[in-house]
Protein backbone atom coordinates (compact mmCIF):
# COMPACT_ATOMS: atom_id res chain seq x y z
CA UNK A 1 0.00 0.00 0.00
CA UNK A 2 1.80 3.41 -0.95
CA UNK A 3 1.56 6.33 1.14
CA UNK A 4 0.57 9.08 -0.23
CA UNK A 5 0.76 13.04 1.53
CA UNK A 6 -2.28 15.63 1.52
CA UNK A 7 -0.81 19.09 -0.29
CA UNK A 8 -3.02 22.27 -0.39
CA UNK A 9 -2.34 25.10 -2.35
CA UNK A 10 -3.69 27.33 0.89
CA UNK A 11 -2.14 28.77 3.99
CA UNK A 12 -4.03 26.70 6.82
CA UNK A 13 -3.41 25.81 9.79
CA UNK A 14 -7.24 24.31 10.49
CA UNK A 15 -7.79 21.90 7.68
CA UNK A 16 -6.55 18.21 8.16
CA UNK A 17 -4.08 18.54 5.15
CA UNK A 18 -0.52 17.79 6.07
CA UNK A 19 1.33 20.58 3.89
CA UNK A 20 0.48 23.85 2.85
CA UNK A 21 0.65 27.50 1.12
CA UNK A 22 1.60 26.02 -2.48
CA UNK A 23 0.97 22.78 -4.83
CA UNK A 24 4.36 22.73 -6.41
CA UNK A 25 5.96 23.50 -2.85
CA UNK A 26 3.96 20.95 -1.19
CA UNK A 27 4.92 18.34 -4.11
CA UNK A 28 8.76 18.95 -3.43
CA UNK A 29 8.42 18.89 0.18
CA UNK A 30 6.69 15.69 0.17
CA UNK A 31 9.33 14.20 -2.18
CA UNK A 32 11.82 15.20 0.14
CA UNK A 33 10.27 13.80 3.29
CA UNK A 34 9.91 10.53 1.26
CA UNK A 35 6.39 10.36 -0.19
CA UNK A 36 5.84 8.47 -3.39
CA UNK A 37 2.76 9.83 -3.35
CA UNK A 38 0.66 12.93 -3.03
CA UNK A 39 -3.18 13.88 -2.74
CA UNK A 40 -3.79 17.35 -4.26
CA UNK A 41 -6.45 19.60 -2.69
CA UNK A 42 -7.55 22.54 -4.80
CA UNK A 43 -10.91 24.41 -5.56
CA UNK A 44 -10.63 24.91 -9.34
CA UNK A 45 -7.91 22.82 -11.59
CA UNK A 46 -8.26 25.99 -14.11
CA UNK A 47 -6.23 28.44 -11.39
CA UNK A 48 -3.19 26.14 -12.00
CA UNK A 49 -0.22 25.71 -14.14
CA UNK A 50 -0.68 22.41 -15.67
CA UNK A 51 2.79 22.22 -17.27
CA UNK A 52 4.63 23.07 -14.48
CA UNK A 53 2.70 21.17 -12.02
CA UNK A 54 3.68 17.91 -14.11
CA UNK A 55 7.44 18.81 -14.67
CA UNK A 56 7.02 19.50 -10.68
CA UNK A 57 5.93 15.86 -10.14
CA UNK A 58 8.20 14.61 -12.52
CA UNK A 59 11.61 16.48 -11.32
CA UNK A 60 10.15 15.21 -7.76
CA UNK A 61 9.72 11.68 -8.65
CA UNK A 62 6.50 11.59 -7.12
CA UNK A 63 2.91 10.41 -8.74
CA UNK A 64 -0.48 12.09 -7.94
CA UNK A 65 -2.92 9.56 -5.96
CA UNK A 66 -6.30 11.57 -5.71
CA UNK A 67 -7.40 14.61 -6.19
CA UNK A 68 -9.34 15.86 -3.28
CA UNK A 69 -12.49 18.37 -4.31
CA UNK A 70 -13.72 19.96 -0.98
CA UNK A 71 -12.43 22.99 -1.36
CA UNK A 72 -14.73 23.69 -4.27
CA UNK A 73 -17.78 23.27 -1.86
CA UNK A 74 -15.64 25.41 0.99
CA UNK A 75 -14.14 28.34 -0.84
CA UNK A 76 -17.16 28.30 -4.05
CA UNK A 77 -20.44 26.80 -2.83
CA UNK A 78 -20.94 24.20 -5.28
CA UNK A 79 -22.67 20.81 -4.32
CA UNK A 80 -24.57 18.42 -5.82
CA UNK A 81 -27.54 18.43 -3.26
CA UNK A 82 -28.54 22.49 -4.43
CA UNK A 83 -32.34 23.18 -4.93
CA UNK A 84 -30.46 25.74 -7.07
CA UNK A 85 -30.00 23.72 -10.79
CA UNK A 86 -27.26 26.75 -11.65
CA UNK A 87 -25.59 26.15 -8.70
CA UNK A 88 -25.71 21.87 -9.08
CA UNK A 89 -24.67 22.52 -12.50
CA UNK A 90 -21.30 24.28 -11.46
CA UNK A 91 -20.39 21.49 -9.16
CA UNK A 92 -21.25 18.82 -11.52
CA UNK A 93 -18.78 20.82 -14.51
CA UNK A 94 -16.08 21.14 -11.53
CA UNK A 95 -16.05 17.55 -11.23
CA UNK A 96 -15.99 16.96 -14.83
CA UNK A 97 -13.10 19.52 -15.04
CA UNK A 98 -10.74 18.04 -12.42
CA UNK A 99 -11.51 14.68 -14.44
CA UNK A 100 -10.47 16.55 -17.68
CA UNK A 101 -7.54 18.31 -16.16
CA UNK A 102 -5.81 15.08 -14.84
CA UNK A 103 -7.24 12.27 -17.04
CA UNK A 104 -3.38 11.47 -18.18
CA UNK A 105 -2.34 11.33 -14.65
CA UNK A 106 -5.13 9.12 -14.01
CA UNK A 107 -5.68 9.71 -9.88
CA UNK A 108 -8.68 9.18 -8.03
CA UNK A 109 -11.83 11.64 -7.86
CA UNK A 110 -12.49 12.23 -4.43
CA UNK A 111 -16.30 12.98 -4.11
CA UNK A 112 -16.69 14.08 -0.52
CA UNK A 113 -18.49 17.70 0.82
CA UNK A 114 -19.15 18.62 -2.69
CA UNK A 115 -22.28 16.24 -2.55
CA UNK A 116 -23.61 19.06 -0.20
CA UNK A 117 -26.03 18.61 2.96
CA UNK A 118 -29.68 17.22 2.56
CA UNK A 119 -31.36 18.48 5.29
CA UNK A 120 -34.34 16.71 7.04
CA UNK A 121 -38.02 16.23 6.39
CA UNK A 122 -39.65 16.43 3.18
CA UNK A 123 -37.05 18.44 1.37
CA UNK A 124 -34.36 15.51 2.17
CA UNK A 125 -36.11 12.94 -0.36
CA UNK A 126 -35.90 15.31 -3.42
CA UNK A 127 -32.01 15.95 -1.87
CA UNK A 128 -30.80 12.63 -2.00
CA UNK A 129 -32.15 12.37 -5.52
CA UNK A 130 -30.19 15.60 -6.63
CA UNK A 131 -27.08 13.97 -5.28
CA UNK A 132 -27.74 10.54 -6.73
CA UNK A 133 -28.15 12.05 -10.64
CA UNK A 134 -25.29 14.07 -10.07
CA UNK A 135 -23.16 11.17 -9.17
CA UNK A 136 -24.38 9.45 -11.74
CA UNK A 137 -23.58 11.75 -14.48
CA UNK A 138 -19.63 12.54 -13.19
CA UNK A 139 -19.50 9.01 -13.37
CA UNK A 140 -20.51 8.63 -17.34
CA UNK A 141 -18.10 11.41 -17.70
CA UNK A 142 -15.22 9.50 -15.33
CA UNK A 143 -15.37 6.28 -17.55
CA UNK A 144 -15.14 7.83 -21.17
CA UNK A 145 -11.29 8.84 -20.23
CA UNK A 146 -11.07 5.42 -17.71
CA UNK A 147 -11.03 7.84 -14.50
CA UNK A 148 -11.95 6.76 -11.03
CA UNK A 149 -14.38 8.13 -8.23
CA UNK A 150 -14.41 7.17 -4.71
CA UNK A 151 -17.26 8.29 -2.21
CA UNK A 152 -16.44 9.69 1.05
CA UNK A 153 -17.85 8.38 4.06
CA UNK A 154 -17.87 11.67 6.64
CA UNK A 155 -19.25 11.77 10.09
CA UNK A 156 -22.54 12.52 11.32
CA UNK A 157 -20.71 16.08 12.54
CA UNK A 158 -19.74 17.75 9.65
CA UNK A 159 -22.47 15.85 6.87
CA UNK A 160 -25.47 15.18 7.57
CA UNK A 161 -25.84 12.16 4.77
CA UNK A 162 -24.02 8.74 3.73
CA UNK A 163 -21.82 9.04 7.20
CA UNK A 164 -21.27 5.03 7.46
CA UNK A 165 -19.57 2.99 5.06
CA UNK A 166 -22.96 0.69 4.67
CA UNK A 167 -24.60 3.72 3.54
CA UNK A 168 -21.99 5.13 0.59
CA UNK A 169 -21.53 0.90 -0.13
CA UNK A 170 -25.80 0.99 -0.58
CA UNK A 171 -25.73 4.30 -2.74
CA UNK A 172 -23.11 2.22 -4.88
CA UNK A 173 -24.87 -0.73 -5.44
CA UNK A 174 -27.93 1.52 -6.45
CA UNK A 175 -25.68 3.84 -8.89
CA UNK A 176 -24.15 0.49 -10.21
CA UNK A 177 -21.37 2.29 -11.83
CA UNK A 178 -18.19 0.07 -11.77
CA UNK A 179 -15.93 3.22 -11.31
CA UNK A 180 -17.16 4.34 -8.21
CA UNK A 181 -16.02 3.07 -4.95
CA UNK A 182 -15.87 3.69 -1.05
CA UNK A 183 -13.69 6.67 0.50
CA UNK A 184 -12.84 5.32 4.11
CA UNK A 185 -11.21 7.50 6.37
CA UNK A 186 -10.23 6.03 10.47
CA UNK A 187 -11.00 9.75 11.54
CA UNK A 188 -14.84 9.03 10.53
CA UNK A 189 -14.89 6.14 11.04
CA UNK A 190 -13.49 6.02 14.68
CA UNK A 191 -16.60 8.55 15.14
CA UNK A 192 -19.41 6.54 13.14
CA UNK A 193 -18.58 2.63 12.84
CA UNK A 194 -18.72 -0.03 15.93
CA UNK A 195 -15.38 -1.77 14.65
CA UNK A 196 -12.88 -0.46 12.37
CA UNK A 197 -11.34 -3.50 11.19
CA UNK A 198 -14.60 -5.32 11.17
CA UNK A 199 -16.06 -2.59 8.44
CA UNK A 200 -13.18 -2.55 6.19
CA UNK A 201 -13.26 -6.36 6.11
CA UNK A 202 -17.03 -6.47 5.69
CA UNK A 203 -17.35 -3.57 2.84
CA UNK A 204 -13.79 -5.30 1.28
CA UNK A 205 -14.98 -5.25 -2.17
CA UNK A 206 -16.25 -1.40 -2.08
CA UNK A 207 -12.84 0.11 -0.80
CA UNK A 208 -11.29 2.47 -3.53
CA UNK A 209 -9.18 4.57 -1.12
CA UNK A 210 -8.09 5.34 2.41
CA UNK A 211 -7.40 7.88 4.49
CA UNK A 212 -5.59 7.77 8.31
CA UNK A 213 -5.91 10.01 10.83
CA UNK A 214 -5.91 9.01 14.89
CA UNK A 215 -8.64 9.46 16.87
CA UNK A 216 -8.06 13.80 17.80
CA UNK A 217 -7.41 14.13 13.65
CA UNK A 218 -3.42 14.36 14.26
CA UNK A 219 -0.84 12.07 12.24
CA UNK A 220 -1.19 7.73 12.78
CA UNK A 221 0.89 7.27 16.42
CA UNK A 222 -0.27 10.60 17.69
CA UNK A 223 -3.49 9.46 19.12
CA UNK A 224 -5.73 6.31 20.19
CA UNK A 225 -6.05 4.35 17.17
CA UNK A 226 -4.25 0.83 16.61
CA UNK A 227 -3.13 1.44 13.05
CA UNK A 228 -1.42 -1.71 13.11
CA UNK A 229 -4.38 -3.76 13.19
CA UNK A 230 -5.99 -1.63 11.27
CA UNK A 231 -2.93 -2.13 8.32
CA UNK A 232 -4.10 -5.54 9.05
CA UNK A 233 -7.32 -5.53 8.21
CA UNK A 234 -6.39 -3.94 4.74
CA UNK A 235 -4.17 -6.42 3.87
CA UNK A 236 -6.62 -9.08 4.78
CA UNK A 237 -9.30 -7.28 2.78
CA UNK A 238 -6.77 -7.59 0.12
CA UNK A 239 -6.40 -3.89 -0.47
CA UNK A 240 -3.72 -2.54 -2.81
CA UNK A 241 -4.66 1.16 -2.88
CA UNK A 242 -3.37 4.04 -1.71
CA UNK A 243 -3.29 5.31 2.08
CA UNK A 244 -3.64 9.25 2.06
CA UNK A 245 -2.57 11.02 5.59
CA UNK A 246 -5.58 13.93 5.91
CA UNK A 247 -4.16 14.93 9.22
CA UNK A 248 -4.42 18.40 11.28
CA UNK A 249 -0.65 20.03 10.65
CA UNK A 250 0.23 19.10 13.78
CA UNK A 251 2.64 21.04 15.59
CA UNK A 252 3.42 21.74 11.93
CA UNK A 253 2.79 20.08 8.51
CA UNK A 254 6.33 18.79 7.99
CA UNK A 255 6.89 17.59 11.38
CA UNK A 256 3.28 15.70 11.28
CA UNK A 257 4.43 14.08 7.39
CA UNK A 258 7.62 13.02 9.08
CA UNK A 259 5.71 11.36 12.00
CA UNK A 260 3.18 9.86 10.46
CA UNK A 261 5.11 8.30 7.33
CA UNK A 262 7.90 7.07 10.05
CA UNK A 263 5.44 5.34 12.15
CA UNK A 264 3.62 3.80 9.33
CA UNK A 265 6.78 2.37 7.92
CA UNK A 266 7.64 0.98 10.98
CA UNK A 267 4.38 -1.01 11.03
CA UNK A 268 4.65 -1.74 7.42
CA UNK A 269 8.07 -3.21 7.96
CA UNK A 270 6.97 -5.42 10.98
CA UNK A 271 4.54 -7.14 9.10
CA UNK A 272 6.20 -7.44 5.86
CA UNK A 273 9.04 -8.85 8.69
CA UNK A 274 6.75 -11.29 10.33
CA UNK A 275 5.49 -12.37 7.04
Amino acid sequence: MVLSATVCEKKTDRAPILLTGGLLKGIQKAARIGYPAVELHMSDPSAFDADRLRETLRLAGVSVSTIGTGMAYGDDGLCFSSSDEGIRFRAVERIKSFIDAFSDLKPTIIIGLIRGKVGEGRAREAAVARVREALEECCRHAAASSMTLTLECINRYEQDYLNRVEEVAGLIDRIGAKNLSAHVDTFHMNIEETGIESTLLRFRDYLGHVHFADNNRRYPGAGRIDFKSVLHALEQAGYNGCIGLECLPWPDGETAARRGLTYLRCLQEASASKG
